[in-house]
């Protein structure tokens, strides 16, 4: 369950205000497990409400899926960066913040005619809130005390993945994954003449693996596929600082407690089972379903004591295009939506925490007349959501986000050409 620091502010400041640019913005929420997780697919992925399991045009890195890699015969390149707003309100205050933040740096290189490999960068996940208390301290007239609790810090995923093909429609996929970050988190709590200050500090680094695969045919002018994805499990390994310091009223350190020093740990990293399902006119539009089970019982970070459930989630999304052979700009254009509803991993006062939203995007193809074989693609996207609890719940959270990917497409890089 969250922490009751959440919901116990008994007068006036609530929260600060975060407007930090690379972080997440100001969320109460994270203060539990790893943080807030963030989107792991590509631009296009994200605007259809974070399908793609199933996805195979070969024109995208597949992210979520590392079988659908077999499909990639170009060079792509993609750069995806995220600026968000969110507010959180509860009886007893609001907290509004927002964020730039870079989403996604990958690369997808078709080395030889059956094997591409991709590889790159994403933020997993990221701790970012600030919350103060203040109030009469319980049995006294007039002793105030006075608690400040802040965290920040993100866990990132460097990750190498390629897929082949077994059959005709039959492909799997591997991805290597990375996990490089440091967590930290800090109490300061004062009553009377006395302070003291916790701070809390969990580096992770580790591997871990992504298994995949496809299956897709063809029927009356239709591609059907289905993909299924899975995390194997791992123990991360972490190493954890603690230091407690101690102030008079005078605001001088009177003493300081080195808990523990490089106090080694394993965090379990979520695993997440995903099938997928996608109907596709090739070139004219897509539609995409995924259901994702996350396991999240057992994920344990260093200063944090709460018990994280397993969750499930939903996503839909379709990809529309006018007419890709047209000669009107307008007829190039993409057209995305997607929803999605997902439980998160952890309980506000015995009650289950869940997110619904909804995503629209464009993609704007970059025409140039000297550029026979590039087709550089710049992709939008907008998201709007809320988390809460059933029945409104004690705790709301409201939060839109605007995506900018730049993808850049080149089919000749690795061809050799006959006549110089």
């Amino acid at each position: 369950m969250l922490c009751a620091v959440l919901l116990a502010a008994q007068s006036g400041l609530w929260a600060q205000v975060s407007n930090t640019v690379g972080s997440i913005g100001n969320s109460p929420l994270t203060q539990l497990g790893v943080g807030e997780v963030l989107p792991e697919g590509s631009s296009t992925q994200q605007a259809m409400g974070e399908a793609g399991a199933a996805l195979s045009t070969g024109e995208d890195i597949n992210l979520l899926n590392p079988a659908q890699l077999y499909y990639n015969r170009q060079v792509n390149v993609e750069a995806v960066l995220r600026l968000g707003a969110k507010m959180g309100q509860s009886a007893e205050g609001k907290v509004r913040s927002g964020r730039l933040s870079p989403q996604l740096f990958s690369i997808a290189l078709p080395i030889a005619r059956p094997l591409t490999v991709a590889f790159g960068i994403r933020p997993y996940s990221s701790i970012d809130y600030r919350i103060i208390q203040t109030g009469i301290t319980e049995g006294t007239a007039s002793e105030q005390y006075s608690n400040f609790f802040s965290g920040g810090g993100s866990l990132s995923q460097v990750f190498l993945g390629t897929g082949i093909r077994l059959a005709e429609g039959l492909t799997v996929g591997a991805q290597g994954i990375l996990w490089l970050g440091t967590l930290q988190r800090f109490s300061d709590v004062s009553v009377g003449q006395n302070a003291v200050a916790k701070e809390v500090t969990s580096r992770v680094t580790d591997v871990q693996a992504k298994l995949g695969t496809a299956y897709k045919f063809s029927a009356r002018g239709h591609k059907f596929s289905v993909g299924l994805v899975a995390d194997l499990p791992r123990q991360l390994s972490t190493s954890t600082y603690v230091i407690q310091r101690r102030y008079n009223n005078g605001g001088s350190l009177t003493s300081q407690d080195t808990l523990d020093t490089q106090l080694a740990g394993r965090l379990q990293a979520p695993q997440t089972l995903r099938v997928g399902f996608a109907l596709e006119r090739p070139r004219r539009y897509i539609v995409a379903l995924d259901i994702m089970q996350d396991r999240w019982a057992g994920v344990q970070t260093s200063g944090s004591t709460e018990n994280l459930n397993n969750t499930l989630r939903a996503a839909l999304g379709t990809e529309w295009i006018p007419n890709a052979n047209g000669t009107n700009y307008t007829s190039l254009l993409r057209f995305r939506a997607g929803v999605y509803a997902r439980q998160l991993p952890y309980s506000l006062q015995g009650t289950r925490m869940n997110d619904l939203g909804l995503t629209l995007g464009m993609g704007f193809p970059v025409l140039r007349k000297d550029a026979r074989y590039t087709r550089p693609l710049i992709n939008t996207n907008l998201s709007a959501g809320l988390r809460q609890g059933p029945g409104g719940g004690a705790y709301k959270e409201y939060y839109v986000n605007f995506t900018l990917g730049l993808v850049l497409n080149d089919s000749q890089w690795f061809v050799r050409y006959k006549i110089d």
